[in-house]
């Protein structure tokens, strides 16, 4: 498992309601490649694993990339997730840590 903490400029109101807006317009124009699974759960349509969510604190947001490959593509998924982030919200964030859980 890896945790995925991501720290939002103070200007940032909510940057997990962002997260989930930008994910909506992508998918809406067929373009995403995480979908909704249950409420605070996405999955990738390629990799395997799936990304839980929450808000921590007013800028402190926490993703939970669990994944049960056991043939060591799990950097994939979280990969992934990163690029999704960097791409759409790099004036948005003040911080990324990753935390490795096994």
């Amino acid at each position: 498992m890896r945790i995925v903490q991501v720290v939002s400029k103070p200007e940032c109101d909510n940057f997990l309601s962002l997260v989930k807006k930008k994910k909506r317009e992508l998918r809406q124009r067929k373009r995403g490649t995480f979908y909704h699974v249950k409420p605070n759960r996405w999955k990738h349509v390629s990799y395997s694993g799936y990304i839980d969510f929450h808000k921590a604190h007013k800028n402190i947001s926490i993703f939970e990339i669990k994944t049960r490959a056991s043939d060591g593509n799990d950097w994939q998924l979280l990969h992934s997730f990163l690029g999704f982030l960097d791409r759409h919200f790099h004036d948005t964030m003040e911080s990324v840590t990753i935390l490795y859980r096994d």
